[in-house]
């Protein structure tokens, strides 16, 4: 067998294989390869859209094998179980000029190496510990009422960009401690966290635009989880924020008199009870 020395390139940062472009529905796939010409062994994402290849990959000189998408120690873990088929593989290559380009071919030693690389590769030969996991933001915040997250996070219309940066990484850091072993790797923080912010910029104006500043004697609102409708001169308008949020603005955002928040047994449009604000 030819003197052939595998070299691998260690992955060293924890989530380095999980790469998402803003544009994609889902992160880019990921593989171990093993480049001929060089007999390296790596691990890393597919940083082309679509289907696209480099012309390496579609003549078979940088070889890849699909793999989940694992943390940095699960990678190179991996690299060193595959490090003696990787050698099976580079010397059973030859590499030959078909008149257009450069194109590897296997013996069948290397073929059959191959055969195992895959498999070694498999979903099946990974647990939740070996894997980086993306969750949207949408998701993370998903379980808890709008009121209570806007609450514990203490956001307000006045949250500043750098405040919304800093409650983004406390986040993003909650998740990763999260889930022992693996990596969670929360995605989307910060718009999720601007989103809430600015809706409670809108509700300030809105607001104001219903005249609650000049103690309007009644403005009601239909409350749930996602918003309120607020109610003026008996009209129903569009929904624009949570009640607690609403609440917060009244008696804080706009410097109005003590607010008093009274249910009552009336029931609104879509079935939800009537809250009423009132000013003192």
């Amino acid at each position: 067998m030819p003197s052939i020395q595998v070299t691998v390139t260690t992955v060293d940062q924890p989530t380095a294989l999980l790469h998402h472009y803003p544009d994609r529905d889902q992160p880019q796939d990921t593989y171990l390869q093993l480049d001929l010409a060089t007999a390296t062994l790596s691990c890393d994402y597919n940083a082309e859209t679509g289907d696209a290849i480099p012309s390496t990959v579609a003549h078979g000189l940088v070889r890849r094998y699909t793999i989940p998408t694992l943390t940095a120690d699960a990678a190179n873990t991996l690299m060193g179980a595959a490090t003696s088929l990787a050698h099976r593989v580079c010397a059973g290559a030859t590499i030959t000029w078909d008149g257009h380009n450069h194109v590897a071919h296997l013996n069948t030693d290397a073929a059959d190496a191959e055969e195992l690389l895959l498999a070694l590769c498999a979903d099946d030969n990974f647990s939740n510990h070996d894997l980086v996991t993306e969750w949207a933001a949408t998701d993370w915040f998903g379980g808890q009422p709008t009121d209570d997250i806007i609450t514990s996070l203490n956001l307000t219309a006045d949250t500043t960009d750098e405040q919304l940066t800093a409650l983004a990484a406390q986040q993003e850091e909650e998740a990763r401690r999260s889930t022992p072993g693996g990596h969670l790797v929360l995605t989307g923080a910060r718009e999720y966290l601007t989103g809430l912010r600015d809706t409670l910029t809108r509700v300030r104006g809105e607001l104001a635009h219903y005249d609650v500043i000049t103690k309007s004697p009644l403005l009601g609102y239909d409350a749930d989880d996602t918003g309120i409708a607020l109610q003026h001169q008996g009209e129903w308008e569009a929904d624009v924020a949570t009640p607690t949020a609403a609440a917060r603005l009244l008696a804080t955002g706009l410097d109005a008199p003590t607010t008093i928040i009274t249910p009552t047994t009336a029931i609104c449009p879509s079935g939800n009870p009537r809250w009423m604000f009132t000013t003192t």
